[in-house]
């Protein structure tokens, strides 16, 4: 989960200053209204000065989030393994309620220092006693909140977790506003240095304690350690020390004021992210929350590696081209169907191969995430689109709408969870009495469990779709893009996806069984199934990508010509030649297309 100022995004082991991340939106640096940072948004195209640290920026932030993902991956490798559904459940309504608190972290101050590079002397110190002052009452307010909340779900364990994290909020002030000067001042490696050390101490001590027992304290403990990094590091790349600063509290009440679309937004984000487990919380069991946030933290990964630098890249392009409609309405067009194609080739390729992965890494320990992950992954791929109408809102200036429509969102995510939850719970309470006066319906109990998850994400993904296609209609009508291109340009080549991933789940079932008892026949069972279940996570990678290709081919030559167009010189002639596309009449990307009819 992702830095609540807008700063880095990392997924497990989860704290509440990385908990607005896990969506297609993004949280690259925003300034006080919403905008990228002045000092990197938009330098100038002839400035080598300025494009220089741009470039290597985007380098290090790629890397940064490379570099985490695999870390997060091989954490929740070992955690599934020594983590129950219920640690998992009880972590989600943790940060569902501490996410939503913490959106007035430091009080919106990092945007602030965003935007105003040139005044850091003099607002460091208010943003750095502002941003305590804030964070010492969000503290307060958690651990008191624990309480009553804990009656609420009906478990204590949520108290200390509550409470430890509320006060890492605090304790990683120093370091939060710090990495933030870091990077207004365009000092993207040592950026990417204490943001990428501070996510390997998280997942490194996360597993351990998860070693050795801690259960759900195994998620946010951490969060005291990355905290004390961070500012240990920040500290040591930084010669400010804002602490001997004065605070000018009468400037405090005009520097919240000038942040607030961007509360807004991030109080949305938090609202998509985390919000649907403590909905969900409210009316199904623990196992269900964990199932649900375990197949989430999935599928997002994802979402993160995509969105994340695609948002990097498209503000500052869309920002420098405001004033020409007819260049930016091209762009974002050829960014869309871009977009869709990656998108829907690694989303439905996760749904694809998920399950031999799964019953590979954990041994069918998570099985009940299977169809989550499958039917959250198949919608994932639409939501991964709604980077491109946040930054268009963003770049076009219009940040009530973008704030505003990441409110609506999460309300409406948050809501659909909870109609999912509803719709399952009556086979769920029917089982659990009857496994009441008798255990011999227990299993019956676990099958409902795994059902009630079904329905919460089959609910969840379809709003997902829904919401963001409209949202899509709405920000880039001003553009002249009519609903017509928008479904043309996403559905079609999410539906190429959608049977390409359904022919390969269905293969897989049905070769599945046989192939296992096969091998296991030869090897012994123990060897055979994880020989088995590793040559069809290949395999179904391949025939996945085999298909798609085909089908992309076939159905959207110009968008696979133009994604070839875009890659670098060395690789353009093999690929060309692999899909037999003659890239050298073809028109070229970066071509301005006449506008249609909008429709």
């Amino acid at each position: 989960m992702s830095d609540l100022g807008f700063v880095r995004t990392n997924v497990l082991p989860i704290s509440v200053s990385q908990a607005l991340v896990l969506s297609p939106v993004s949280n690259t640096p925003q300034n006080a209204e919403g905008s990228p940072p002045a000092s990197a948004a938009a330098p100038n195209p002839g400035s080598g000065g300025y494009a220089k640290k741009v470039v290597t920026g985007s380098i290090w932030m790629i890397a940064n989030t490379v570099a985490s993902r695999v870390g997060s991956f091989v954490s929740q490798i070992f955690l599934a393994w020594w983590l129950t559904k219920s640690d998992f459940g009880v972590v989600g309504i943790a940060l569902a309620i501490s996410g939503v608190a913490a959106v007035l972290r430091d009080g919106g101050v990092r945007q602030i220092l965003l935007k105003r590079h040139s005044e850091h002397d003099r607002l460091l110190g208010p943003c750095f006693w502002m941003a305590m002052g804030f964070n010492s009452v969000l503290a307060v307010l958690l651990t008191v909140a624990a309480f009553p909340l804990s009656r609420l779900y009906n478990d204590s364990r949520l108290i200390p977790m509550l409470a430890i994290i509320g006060w890492s909020i605090p304790l990683g002030t120093i370091g939060g506003i710090l990495l933030t000067k870091l990077t207004a001042d365009m000092r993207y490696r040592e950026n990417a240095s204490v943001i990428t050390s501070s996510a390997m101490v998280r997942y490194v001590s996360s597993v351990v304690f998860a070693y050795f027992g801690l259960g759900p304290l195994s998620f946010v403990l951490p969060n005291v350690l990355c905290a004390l990094t961070e500012n240990t590091l920040t500290l040591y790349y930084s010669n400010n020390r804002p602490w001997r600063l004065a605070p000018h509290v009468n400037e405090w009440w005009s520097l919240f004021l000038s942040s607030r679309w961007a509360l807004l937004a991030s109080l949305g984000i938090a609202g998509m992210n985390q919000g649907s487990s403590g909905m969900i919380g409210l009316a199904a069991p623990l196992e269900v929350v964990g199932i649900y946030t375990f197949a989430y933290l999935i599928v997002v990964q994802i979402g993160i590696l995509l969105s994340t630098n695609i948002n990097w890249v498209l503000v500052p392009v869309f920002t420098r081209l405001a004033e020409d409609e007819q260049r930016k309405r091209a762009a974002v067009l050829r960014t869309l169907r871009q977009v869709s194609l990656i998108a829907t080739f690694v989303s439905l390729g996760l749904a694809a191969t998920y399950r031999p992965l799964e019953s590979l890494v954990w041994h069918e320990r998570w099985a009940a995430s299977i169809l989550p992950v499958q039917i959250m992954g198949a919608g994932y791929a639409i939501n991964v689109l709604l980077c491109i109408s946040l930054a268009v809102q963003q770049a076009r200036g219009q940040f009530r709408a973008w704030g505003v429509g990441l409110l609506l969102l999460a309300a409406g995510t948050m809501l659909s969870a909870y109609l999912g939850t509803l719709l399952g719970k009556p086979e769920l309470d029917n089982a659990i009495f009857l496994a009441l006066h008798s255990r011999s319906f227990w299993p019956y109990v676990a099958e409902r469990i795994w059902i009630s998850s079904v329905y919460i994400a089959l609910v969840t993904a379809s709003f997902g779709v829904c919401a963001s296609l409209i949202h899509l209609t709405v920000a880039l009508k001003p553009l002249g893009v009519g609903r017509r291109e928008v479904i043309k340009n996403a559905l079609i080549v999410w539906s190429i996806g959608l049977l390409a991933g359904a022919l390969t789940i269905a293969i897989d079932s049905l070769v599945d069984a046989p192939f296992r008892n096969i091998l296991a026949q030869w090897v012994g069972n123990r060897a055979g199934v994880s020989i088995a279940e590793f040559l069809l996570f290949g395999a179904n990678g391949l025939f996945f990508t085999g298909v798609y290709a085909i089908l992309v081919r076939t159905v959207v030559p110009d968008a696979l010509t133009e994604a070839i167009q875009m890659f670098p010189a060395r690789l353009r002639a093999p690929a060309a030649s692999i899909f037999r596309i003659d890239i050298e009449t073809a028109p070229h990307a970066t071509e301005p297309k006449a506008a249609p009819d909008p429709g």
